[in-house]
């Protein structure tokens, strides 16, 4: 993932032609980069409550989670784990 996304952004780099272009593409590098170390912060912290609660979540869950790049959503998800008795009450899903 990280791989691709620095591709992604070396490209956008090379393609600015113009002083204030590359200032531009460095700073909306900044913000995504970012954006994306949010991300993988909320994912990794809602894992560690799972495991420290003992909770065992499917391989489709643990997908699911690793997928999401929604911050509002992981948040979401990470304070029904503080209370649930199992994963899928943390995700909606009935069984």
């Amino acid at each position: 993932m990280s791989r691709n996304l620095s591709g992604f952004f070396a490209r956008r780099l090379e393609e600015a032609t113009e002083p204030r272009e590359l200032i531009f593409a460095e700073r909306r590098g900044m913000a995504e980069g970012m954006m994306l170390g949010e991300i993988v912060g909320r994912v990794r912290a809602l894992l560690v409550v799972l495991e420290a609660r003992g909770l065992q979540i499917s391989w489709d869950q643990r997908i699911k989670i690793e997928s999401c790049v929604d911050n509002y959503q992981l948040t979401a998800w990470t304070m029904h784990a503080v209370t649930a008795e199992t994963a899928d009450e943390i995700f909606g899903e009935v069984i």
